[in-house]
């Protein structure tokens, strides 16, 4: 099911470019200005930041001479709405929302400034499309005057720490940052399906598709149509059910990767230490 703020940005995007086109346009959306609720919302998220490349993972692309920016939200329905349509119990049980200092609490406390960070930021996309998009947008084009200033290629990453369908109501923004690097993973094998075979009208977003504990069969399906297959593994092996693994975990960069291949990804944290038919094991998992 989709989100009803997916829905309504994409009748506002649509409304906004029908004419004159979305880059003269946005500031021409259609804008609540008169609601004192969505006037509360600007000033109470104005000082947000959206996008951060302080996470280790993506900074391992600059020596491959891209300079990745990342979105997290709450994951699954963390901030009391479900950003992870497709999420398995096995995917929220071992969650990467808690890694790094994401996971790091006070005693006898389940929260930290992190957390709550990223819950704001949901519920301004949710309750704020208009302005959450004027935000992002400025977000982004910092980001690429500062990946331009570095000689390096600008990469954004929507979706840390949730599984949204960015094309359906945002598909304008891609258009505007045409030499923009978007890539995601997704655990949605429709949306997945769209990308490989069409329509698809966002040609600078990448989708890997992430394996769950139950969706094999359609792991299988992807890699025939030529999509990569994030998967975690026990120990990432060279090859896997005839396919090369390619290793996930040297960069962040997944459009770089071989088309039709695994992406190998170690399992950490809780996922590591404990029994799970999430991650591919030496003496299990998947056959």
């Amino acid at each position: 099911m989709r989100l009803q703020a997916l829905s309504t940005a994409t009748a506002a995007f649509q409304t906004s470019t029908k004419t004159t086109g979305y880059a003269s346009n946005v500031a021409n959306m259609p804008r609540a200005s008169t609601s004192w609720k969505v006037a509360l919302s600007r000033t109470r998220y104005s000082m947000m930041q959206l996008l951060t490349t302080s996470n280790p993972k993506i900074q391992k692309g600059v020596k491959r001479g891209y300079f990745t920016t990342i979105q997290h939200f709450a994951p699954s329905k963390l901030s009391g709405t479900n950003v992870c349509p497709d999420a398995t119990p096995e995917c929220i049980r071992f969650c990467l929302n808690k890694a790094g200092r994401g996971g790091i609490f006070k005693a006898g406390e389940n929260t930290n400034v992190i957390q709550e960070a990223r819950k704001r930021r949901t519920r301004f996309f949710l309750d704020d499309i208009v302005g959450y998009h004027s935000k992002l947008l400025k977000e982004i084009t910092a980001h690429v005057k500062k990946a331009n200033r570095l000689g390096l290629k600008p990469c954004v990453r929507l979706n840390g720490t949730s599984d949204l369908s960015w094309e359906d109501g945002f598909a304008p923004l891609f258009w505007r940052f045409e030499d923009v690097q978007f890539y995601d993973y997704t655990k949605s094998f429709d949306r997945m399906m769209r990308y490989l075979k069409g329509p698809w009208h966002t040609k600078n977003y990448h989708l890997t598709f992430s394996r769950s504990e139950l969706n094999d069969a359609e792991c299988n399906k992807v890699l025939a149509a030529g999509g990569s297959v994030a998967v975690v593994f026990e120990s990432v092996p060279n090859t896997f059910r005839g396919r090369p693994v390619h290793d996930g975990d040297s960069d962040d960069l997944r459009f770089l990767d071989p088309p039709g291949s695994w992406v190998g990804l170690k399992a950490k944290g809780k996922l590591a230490r404990e029994l799970s038919s999430f991650k591919i094991t030496t003496y299990g998992g998947w056959k």
